[in-house]
């Protein structure tokens, strides 16, 4: 059985999840991937950079399949309907939500990222 068909919910909640974690603009892992690479480029650490941008393809494509797969899996098999305990599903809760609610209000991010980037400057 597909998942998607299924379990909507859950299909959905690990689509939020994989896609933050692939990078997928405006997703809190995109806003978290390009801090990284502006602050790696300001210290001119030009082949670093562009190997930490090939990692991160290999790993979109890695995420991507697992997508992939999640929704065009056809298999007697319920691999991925088992119960989840109560941490697991309010962590991909937890996870689903704020990136939800960073993909219509990126500006709180941003603040918060300024002010623990400020406060590590000047505390240092």
């Amino acid at each position: 059985m597909y998942v998607f068909k299924t379990n909507k919910l859950l299909f959905i909640l690990y689509s939020i999840t994989l896609f933050s974690a692939t990078g997928i603009p405006p997703l809190m892992g995109f806003f978290i991937k390009m801090y990284v690479y502006m602050n790696i480029i300001k210290t001119y650490m030009y082949v670093f950079s562009i190997f930490l941008v090939i990692l991160s393809t290999l790993g979109a494509y890695y995420y991507l399949r697992f997508f992939q797969i999640m929704y065009s899996y056809n298999s007697k098999k319920e691999i991925f309907l088992k119960n989840l305990n109560k941490i697991e599903a309010l962590s991909l809760i937890f996870c689903s939500i704020l990136n939800i609610f960073l993909f219509f209000y990126p500006n709180h991010l941003h603040i918060i990222l300024e002010n623990i980037i400020i406060s590590n400057i000047f505390n240092d």
